[in-house]
């Protein structure tokens, strides 16, 4: 919902933005969550391996984000691609015997995510504005993964589910912008209009700290 909600912005006649606002949310995020664990073989723990897979797919994102080259295509590649990575890291923790892990950290990063992206999007009819309808759309989306979260008996699966759900609404909405910059309703690498850099600045600030508080947030149930 995130990416179908970034594409509903108007374009430029002839324009064609690359974004990747959504890849840099997801960065901070993986780091986030890859600062907060303990490295161990005890319950709750992470195995070293994990750790240093993890912080692969993490330094894989960084570079097509810093690759001034890459395409849309390759941005919205490489944020799925890191959001995968943050589901198989957060299943790979240690559980202890009889016990099930149900770890919502990657939603929460995301939703978190989705909201920034929300409150910083300019609703109207002029190139990087958002109609209505997409935001209310967006909005939706971003409620049904916060029900989700909030479920007490919600599976991993569930949680995942709703987490790749949300990621897909991210990059589709991203690809919604065109006004020949790097911009999404005013911030990421934009220059042309009112405070795009600071912005996107207050955004990626934002964004870490949202991930730190998600990276914390790990429930454990016995199993069934």
């Amino acid at each position: 919902a995130i990416i179908v909600f970034q594409n509903s912005a108007k374009l430029g006649s002839g324009e064609a933005t690359v974004n990747n606002a959504a890849l840099d949310g997801l960065i901070a995020l993986a780091n986030a969550i890859k600062n907060a664990v303990v490295i161990g073989g005890d319950p709750g723990q992470y195995p070293q391996n994990a750790v240093d897979t993890f912080g692969g797919a993490i330094s894989a994102a960084q570079t097509v984000s810093a690759n001034a080259s890459a395409t849309q295509a390759d941005i919205d590649s490489a944020a799925t691609a890191l959001q995968t990575a943050i589901i198989v890291f957060q299943n790979s923790a240690n559980l202890g015997s009889g016990e099930a892990a149900v770890n919502n950290a990657a939603l929460d990063g995301l939703i978190a995510l989705a909201n920034a992206i929300k409150n910083n999007a300019v609703i109207g009819g002029d190139p990087g504005q958002y109609q209505q309808n997409a935001v209310d759309t967006f909005e939706g989306a971003i409620s049904a993964a916060q029900a989700v979260s909030a479920n007490a008996s919600a599976t991993q699966a569930d949680i995942d589910s709703a987490a790749t759900a949300l990621q897909a609404a991210i990059i589709a909405f991203q690809n919604s912008v065109n006004d020949g910059s790097s911009d999404i309703g005013g911030y990421s690498d934009y220059t042309g209009g009112d405070g795009g850099c600071d912005a996107g600045a207050g955004l990626a600030g934002a964004l870490v700290l949202l991930a730190g508080i998600a990276a914390t947030r790990m429930r454990k149930r016995k199993r069934r």
